[in-house]
């Protein structure tokens, strides 16, 4: 961890800041006889106690990150130039690299997607307006989703500079910490505490991505940066989904919504320990004096340096600066198009991935049992076990699944002549509700991309057949 000077003061802060959420953890549990709902429940003293400890960790974390006060910055190194050589060979720094960033954006995405499979429970529990949950004089569950996204804006503004002051791999850890921190979001009674977690997580995801690929830009020769840039983010975006899709499959139905924001101390940590493969900044390294760190990562990545004149401004930049001068020429047209694109992008990813769920509980069946009842209809007479093995669960996690959809009459156990054999196909109520299912679906998405453009739906059209081959390589 050589990108701070405090490593005591960041493992203390991490590991209160852990210990912290993991005092959260009594209260949970202890709501297990009541589908481990707690709205309305008071904190108790161990949960006081986390949140003390919390916030005296983030201290000692932003203590061991920020620069020292008073250390003069080198600012000759803003007249250097870095950039990786166009004929430079892939090296096993390039692959290492590649392999973390795509886990890191893998749990950056996967903190929005988490809401696809929780909104619904959210509403349920906190008595919030939604599609499936009419509250008249409710607040809209709505809320979750946007307060989360929001910080994720804010966070992708707030990280760049937050990365030239205390450098990227700092910048990360820090990403990382509030991954840890925000897991306490999974105990916390009261809806505005939810909102208040979920900002903050969103600061940290929003901060992440733009690290990512930056440091990609900065470190992959540019004759492959393209392929290796979408490759990232690719793989990184679909095992983020795929991640959260598979634990909230099997996790809440048993333990409810609250259990998958406590994934966020596993993959926090698991991003701490992996930021050892992550480069510094040479531009970062050499304006604070660390020279040799800053030629050691050079050397490992193949990038070159030159030091540049200051270039003289155009005529149509010259002027006050600021967010308004993207605006102005010459980017007066690719600003406006790129803002339509993201908007585009927004609606039909979070849109479709975030809602989708919200109204299949609104024909009374969960993501998830709406998923198993797709398997069923595709594969009648299929068994327990297999089934388990095709969704990658526990016999008997798949076993207490089945039991409530054949409780709600959605599917039929039949032995088979043997007696060894348990087969399980669909009832006819089953059948009309996977129907209806699909139909709400492929309506819903119809609509959304017939606000699309000619060339954005033909975009969307060029990207389904290789997700489609990364989703049946995932397949078991």
């Amino acid at each position: 961890m050589g990108s701070f000077e405090r490593p005591w003061a960041f493992w203390l802060g991490a590991a209160a800041v852990t210990g912290g959420v993991l005092l959260h953890l009594p209260m949970y549990l202890g709501a297990k006889d009541d589908g481990y709902m707690l709205r309305g429940m008071p904190w108790d003293r161990w949960m006081i106690l986390g949140m003390l400890l919390m916030l005296g960790g983030f201290a000692a974390v932003l203590y061991a990150l920020a620069p020292r006060f008073g250390r003069r910055v080198d600012e000759s190194s803003s007249r250097l130039a870095f950039k990786a050589l166009d004929d430079a060979r892939l090296t096993r720094a390039h692959l290492k690299l590649m392999v973390v960033l795509t886990f890191a954006v893998a749990v950056d995405t996967q903190k929005p997607f988490t809401f696809t499979f929780i909104i619904p429970g959210v509403a349920g529990e906190y008595d919030l307006r939604s599609p499936s949950h009419p509250a008249p004089g409710r607040w809209p569950v709505a809320l979750f989703p946007f307060v989360g996204i929001l910080g994720t804006v804010l966070g992708s503004l707030i990280w760049g500079r937050l990365a030239d002051a205390i450098g990227r791999r700092a910048s990360i850890l820090l990403a990382a910490t509030l991954f840890i921190g925000t897991a306490m979001c999974s105990a916390m009674p009261a809806f505005h505490w939810n909102l208040v977690a979920c900002f903050v997580m969103g600061l940290g995801a929003g901060g992440l991505l733009p690290i990512a690929y930056a440091l990609l830009a900065e470190t992959i020769p540019a004759r492959r940066r393209g392929g290796a840039v979408v490759l990232v983010a690719g793989i990184g975006t679909a095992l983020g989904f795929l991640v959260a899709s598979w634990t909230a499959h099997w996790l809440i139905d048993t333990y409810s919504w609250r259990i998958m924001w406590f994934l966020g101390i596993p993959t926090g940590l698991a991003l701490i320990l992996l930021n050892r493969w992550i480069p510094e900044s040479p531009r970062y390294l050499f304006a604070h004096g660390r020279a040799d760190e800053a030629h050691a990562v050079m050397r490992s990545f193949g990038i070159a340096i030159e030091e540049q004149p200051a270039a003289p401004v155009p005529a149509e930049l010259s002027g006050r600066g600021g967010i308004s001068s993207v605006f102005r020429p010459p980017f007066a047209r690719l600003t406006p198009a790129l803002t339509l694109y993201g908007l585009a992008w927004g609606l039909v990813n979070f849109g479709f991935l975030v809602w989708l769920p919200v109204y299949v509980a609104k024909l009374g069946v969960t993501a998830g049992q709406a998923t198993l009842l797709a398997v069923i209809g595709d594969h009648p007479g299929i068994t327990g076990r297999e089934l388990a093995e095709h969704e990658g669960v526990s016999a008997p996690g798949m076993s207490a699944s089945l039991d409530r959809l054949e409780a709600a009459g959605l599917i039929v156990r039949t032995r088979a002549a043997d007696r060894r054999r348990v087969g399980v196909t669909l009832s006819t109520e089953g059948s009309r509700v996977l129907r209806s299912v699909r139909r709400k679906r492929t309506v819903w998405l119809a609509q959304r991309l017939g606000m699309l453009s000619d060339e954005e739906r033909e975009a969307v059209e060029a990207a389904v057949e290789p997700l489609a081959r990364l989703l049946e390589e995932e397949s078991p």
